[in-house]
């Protein structure tokens, strides 16, 4: 289902030539005062149309369902009072969602590809994965229309940027240094706008291979974007420069990553998402060395498929687009949670709810759910129903044909049996190969607190040197609790 768009994410398209003029222009219209149900092409252009939609609370997560069918939300992002702003690709639109449930949506004009032509039933006529708020007003990316799409939501009145043929604009930022700041996956480019709206365009350090996704800013001085690098190579790594005078230099050493998407700051280093393993990667600026953390496993795909990634300064959240999960890590005490987003979980590729884009608020982290159109949040403010916890080091060291025992404590409570399962960072797969444990117990059921069991870690002769992360996750489907085992093998 969303094969076509993934594979658009990492492809590296050639392009002659610079980046053409930006052309600015304008659209202010009116709008019908209520929604209309059945396909979004039934929306007329302008703003804003009022909703008020119901949610349902599961656990940890809220959810928003969307008026209409198929309104592919994407690209969201939070604002200062705590509602959220997105894309509807079908329509389309810029969106505002208030924590009320009241959603108000204003529809931009153009000539897109008709609903039904691409994906899904009612189609989606545009790709917006990026939204960003700029100088009182709403940014958003539109693929479509190699254009910026701006909306002053005062007046419903739109303003538009061309960009070259095929820029395929993708991930917007306000930057800490005043100006608005994108990304151009197939010129490929980095840009920003100043107040102006003069545009400044910087070549990549790594050329037409280079496949920039995400910026992030650190400071009004210092920034990073993380390069995907080209189709199928693993080539993508990490860049930081200084806005006022950008000259990209490489952090994180010789390192090659894959697919790289996400991109945050935290806990003395750098977290990225790759975007085929199933890692979040953490690069330690005192020690110069990189980690990778494995997500939880599913069954029916070879990678959770991590998408972006977003930080307060100590913990770290990301949302999985196959394993349809949004997760936490929280390095000061080596654990990641993982909550489902459907319930009961999906069990193949077929059912995700498409989750591509993620936001943060506080402690909640919210979400747009392309294929199942709704938008909704995860909220970690308050601690998981189960949790592990270690009994002896998480910090160990087993040399090959060797094996340690570890113990641990369950804690919390599940209506639904609490089982093991193991993965780690030998390999793309994160399926445990020549690391292996052995448990004295591998399901829980009814109250944990309390309950112990043993691990018996192994490392197998062909095991080569090296430092791995053995994940130890207790999960009972819609949760999924994991520890983080350091195993050094001499």
């Amino acid at each position: 289902m969303q094969t076509s768009r993934l594979a658009a994410l990492v492809a590296i398209v050639l392009l002659v030539g610079a980046v053409g003029a930006y052309t600015y222009f304008y659209y202010g219209g009116s709008a019908p005062t209520t929604a209309t149900t059945g396909c979004p092409s039934n929306y007329v252009a302008g703003g804003p149309i009022r909703t008020q939609l119901s949610n349902v609370t599961v656990g940890h997560l809220t959810e928003f369902i969307l008026p209409g069918k198929d309104q592919a939300p994407n690209g969201i992002t939070v604002a200062p009072d705590g509602s959220v702003w997105f894309g509807e690709e079908s329509l389309p639109a810029l969106a505002h969602l208030f924590p009320n449930g009241t959603l108000l949506e204003y529809v931009w004009p153009g000539t897109y590809p008709p609903p039904g032509s691409v994906d899904y039933s009612c189609g989606h006529r545009t790709q917006t994965w990026g939204v960003a708020l700029w100088n009182g007003t709403v940014w958003a990316s539109d693929t479509s229309g190699n254009q910026l799409v701006n909306l002053d939501p005062a007046t419903g009145e739109f303003h538009f940027y061309t960009l070259s043929a095929n820029a395929f604009p993708y991930y917007l930022v306000a930057g800490l240094d005043g100006r608005l700041w994108f990304t151009e996956l197939f010129v490929p480019a980095i840009v920003s706008l100043d107040e102006n709206g003069t545009a400044h365009t910087y070549a990549l350090p790594t050329g037409i291979q280079g496949t920039p996704t995400q910026i992030y800013f650190v400071n009004s001085s210092y920034a990073l974007y993380d390069d995907a690098g080209q189709a199928g190579a693993n080539d993508g790594g990490v860049y930081a420069f200084n806005p006022s005078h950008p000259v990209f230099t490489r952090v994180g050493g010789a390192r090659m990553l894959t697919g790289l998407t996400g991109l945050a700051t935290a806990s003395g280093g750098i977290w990225v998402s790759e975007h085929g393993p199933p890692f979040i990667n953490f690069y330690n600026y005192s020690a110069s060395a990189w980690t990778d953390y494995p997500t939880s496993t599913v069954p029916y795909a070879s990678t959770t498929l991590p998408y972006f990634v977003q930080s307060d300064g100590t913990h770290v959240w990301f949302n999985e687009h196959y394993g349809d999960m949004i997760g936490e890590i929280d390095p000061a005490t080596d654990s990641m949670v993982e909550y489902a987003i459907s319930n009961p979980p999906v069990g193949n590729l077929s059912s995700i709810t498409g989750t591509q884009t993620i936001a943060r608020a506080g402690d909640r982290i919210w979400f747009a759910e392309f294929g199942a159109n709704r938008v909704g949040f995860a909220n970690f403010s308050y601690p998981p129903p189960f949790s592990l916890l270690p009994l002896s080091s998480l910090a160990v060291s087993i040399k090959p044909g060797n094996s340690t025992q570890l113990s641990f404590e369950l804690q919390g409570s599940s209506n639904s049996p609490v089982q093991l399962k193991f993965s780690d960072s030998e390999t793309v797969s994160a399926i445990p190969t020549d690391l292996n444990a052995t448990s004295s117990g591998y399901q829980f059921v009814g109250s944990l607190t309390g309950t112990r069991f043993t691990l018996d870690l192994s490392a197998k002769t062909a095991l080569a040197p090296g430092t791995y992360i053995f994940d130890v996750t207790a999960t009972d489907g819609p949760v999924a609790y994991t520890l983080f085992i350091h195993v050094d093998v001499p």
